[in-house]
């Protein structure tokens, strides 16, 4: 996942997250983590997309999407196989409104979900998220500006085409490194 922006990174702070808390949500329920599509998640969506069928590429899809606002989790009853086109136009939204879904998949979903009994209190989880993203971005923004400050010396340096002389700047550097001599402190 590529980051473009300041936001990227408290984002992906708080998917981290998740994913490690439905890790032990799927340990406190007594399920094996999930890792990996299993071929037997697969198999129960009849090899296909869960929204439309399609058995193009499946991607493991997040029902309720793992981010700050949803705050689903990374756990047994939360993913599904889907293709590329219907996990992209789900995206954020709420898996119930997916426009490529018909009533039998729409079941099925619902059956998967509750045979895994996912169905996290995610009210004090929401809490720790939110603090966790204004702690990542304020971090992020900190990281970033102290990079800026500690190579500025350097940064400075870049716009200035290179000696033609290099035998100068390396005595002078050496001179730096030495020390005065005596007699330049005379």
């Amino acid at each position: 996942m590529a980051l473009r922006s300041y936001s990227d990174v408290p984002n992906r702070v708080v998917r981290l997250f998740l994913e490690q808390a439905g890790r032990q949500y799927d340990q406190n329920r007594g399920l094996p983590l999930f890792g990996s599509m299993p071929t037997s998640l697969l198999s129960r969506f009849g090899n296909s997309c869960a929204y439309c069928g399609d058995a193009a590429a499946l991607v493991a899809e997040h029902v309720v999407p793992i981010n700050r606002t949803a705050v689903g989790l990374h756990a047994w009853g939360n993913i599904v196989p889907a293709c590329e086109p219907c996990n992209k136009v789900k995206a954020g939204n709420p898996w119930e409104g997916h426009p490529r879904l018909d009533g039998p998949r729409r079941s099925a979903i619902a059956a998967y979900i509750a045979e895994y009994r996912y169905k996290p209190d995610v009210t004090e989880l929401r809490i720790v998220v939110e603090k966790l993203y204004e702690l990542a971005d304020t971090q992020t923004r900190a990281l970033i500006d102290f990079g800026l400050v500690a190579s500025r010396p350097h940064i400075a340096g870049l716009h200035t085409p290179p000696p033609t002389d290099l035998v100068t700047p390396r005595r002078e550097l050496d001179q730096v490194v030495a020390g005065p001599t005596d007699s330049a402190t005379r």
